[in-house]
């Protein structure tokens, strides 16, 4: 029995169980590619030097693609990959029941506990009772751990006082992350830092079922994280707000994140973001009235 046999017996019990993905950290990927190498040189050792390593991988699908569990697979194009086993679909005749069974899948989700990357605490929007306008941050910082559903700190508030200022309540909008676990870091209290891409990557089944559950009519990127993900642009949050963007078909207009707001002494800032909120109003055929429209307008 060649050294690959049991990973290959392995796959294909997962491929007979209707498993189409599977997860893999640095280590397992740096053990597929030696595979990959020993079957390329007909060596029978190969020890693969850094750049070695990195040949075979370059011929295979990007990271950002799914990853079947085929036994025609190459083992480097499974190495390479950042996502894992399809998350289980939501069930449910209501949002409310739609998101519950959707929280259940976020929570045991293997792929992202694979990763070691992230804390363990379960970040979940409410449901609330519209989603026609979905608002996505990029990950959970510390208060939304520690209440554990999103933007419920100083950010949250400001977030609120936006939606009271559009005539609306967080209760009928949507508020999620693209990420449902906060970053881990050494020593952690209230310091964070940014989603790394395999993160964002690997979560990104979840909140594609979340958009495809929930069918919002719009969706409003909070941050430079989420805007960069949604419309796969490297461009910074101001060149972002002014193009037109889309995701699964669904109007995409990134803006600041509420957090941004608080500290930034700028009422050019707030000036902004209030006029994007006012195009989310215009595309809704929501009312404006004078008062709102002459908000932060320059004298």
């Amino acid at each position: 029995m060649s050294a690959a046999e049991p990973l290959i017996a392995y796959l294909e019990q997962l491929q007979d169980k209707g498993e189409t993905h599977i997860a893999l950290d640095e280590h397992s990927r740096a053990i597929l590619r030696k595979f990959y190498v020993r079957a390329v040189k007909g060596a029978t050792e190969v020890v693969a030097t850094p750049q070695q390593q990195a040949t075979p991988v370059a011929n295979v699908a990007p990271a950002s693609e799914t990853l079947s569990t085929s036994s025609a697979q190459p083992a480097a194009a499974i190495a390479q990959a950042p996502v894992a086993v399809k998350p289980g679909k939501a069930t449910g005749s209501t949002d409310g029941e739609l998101l519950g069974s959707l929280r259940s899948i976020c929570e045991s989700y293997a792929p992202l506990k694979a990763l070691g990357t992230l804390r363990t605490q379960l970040v979940f929007p409410t449901p609330a009772s519209s989603s026609d306008i979905m608002f996505v941050g990029e990950a959970p910082g510390y208060h939304d751990e520690k209440n554990g559903f999103p933007f419920s700190g100083p950010a949250g508030e400001k977030l609120n006082g936006i939606l009271r200022a559009m005539g609306l309540s967080r209760e009928q909008v949507h508020v999620t992350h693209i990420l449902k676990f906060r970053p881990e870091i050494s020593q952690q209290t209230t310091n964070g830092r940014p989603a790394t891409a395999i993160e964002l990557e690997t979560a990104k089944p979840l909140i594609d079922q979340e958009i495809n559950t929930l069918k919002p009519k719009i969706i409003i990127t909070l941050g430079d994280g989420a805007a960069k993900f949604f419309t796969k642009s490297t461009e910074d949050i101001d060149t972002l707000r002014s193009g037109s963007h889309s995701y699964k078909g669904i109007p995409v207009l990134p803006t600041y994140h509420p957090s941004y707001l608080l500290q930034a002494g700028e009422t050019d800032d707030k000036r902004r973001l209030w006029k994007d909120m006012l195009k989310v109003m215009e595309m809704l055929s929501m009312p404006i009235s004078e008062k709102q429209e002459g908000y932060f307008k320059k004298t």
